[in-house]
């Protein structure tokens, strides 16, 4: 429709902002710079603007793609168009991050990206999220991959310290993942509610996650446990391009 796109999370509550940085920061620039060459101060001097909201099929364009509206191939269509659309870039600092822990991995070749969400997506089942999908049904899957000759390495993306244990047991030193902040599965709140005793720690957060999805992006495959918006990211840094797409659904809670 040749509008420009511009990220505004600074109007809109982010943990990764914290009250003391909301409406003063847009948190999106602490990672990224803007889609387009706009401010926001400008966009909201603009004569026409629109304020997305996802649930609205009217922007959604349910017949992107052929597959049913919101489901998983939906979602995977939609992502990597916005994928070819627009090149989600790195500030400088997220871009220092994401270059060292490359570094840091040795390599990306031939390698299969796993998303697995865990933590208060399986202790807390909140309402109308995803199930993620067994760990050890996803363990087998991945070691199928590598059985099959296309990977040598996985890289595994997950805020759950058991799940990593689990596969550091099952692949060895075949396992590549990031030293990011984790937590144990039997969780008693939100995710996003457990703070960690550090400071600027609603930063390095989102810091950290941002590290572990560009590097997922940069895998040659992807598997993930459920449908959840780092899976989304990923495709979307990606442009969809992975050789392996494997989005295991396991359902919705009630």
């Amino acid at each position: 429709m040749g509008y420009a796109l511009l990220v505004d999370m600074k109007n809109y509550y982010t943990e990764y902002a914290g009250l003391e940085r909301y409406g003063t920061v847009n948190v999106w620039e602490d990672y990224y710079v803007q889609p387009s060459g706009y401010t926001l101060e400008e966009v909201y001097q603009s004569k026409n603007v629109i304020l997305s909201k996802f649930d609205d099929a009217q922007y959604n364009y349910p017949n992107l793609s052929g597959a049913e509206y919101f489901s998983n191939r939906w979602f995977f269509d939609v992502y990597k168009v916005l994928g070819e659309m627009f090149w989600l870039s790195p500030n400088k600092i997220l871009k220092e991050h994401i270059d060292t822990e490359i570094k840091r991995l040795g390599t990306l070749k031939k390698v299969l990206g796993v998303l697995a969400r865990g933590t208060d997506y399986v202790s807390l089942k909140p309402k109308k999220h995803c199930i993620p999908y067994n760990t050890d049904l996803l363990i087998r899957e991945c070691r199928n991959q590598l059985l099959s000759g296309e990977y040598e390495y996985i890289y595994i993306a997950t805020e759950d310290l058991d799940i990593l244990e689990k596969f550091q047991e099952s692949f060895g030193d075949k396992l590549l993942f990031s030293s990011q902040m984790r937590i144990r599965q039997n969780v008693n709140k939100p995710l996003m509610d457990i703070k960690f005793q550090r400071e600027n720690d609603g930063f390095l957060r989102g810091l950290e996650y941002c590290v572990v999805i560009h590097i997922l992006a940069k895998c040659e495959g992807l598997v993930a446990n459920c449908q959840c918006y780092g899976v989304l990211g990923a495709i979307a840094i990606n442009a969809g391009g992975y050789k392996t797409n494997m989005f295991f659904d396991a359902g919705i809670y009630d």
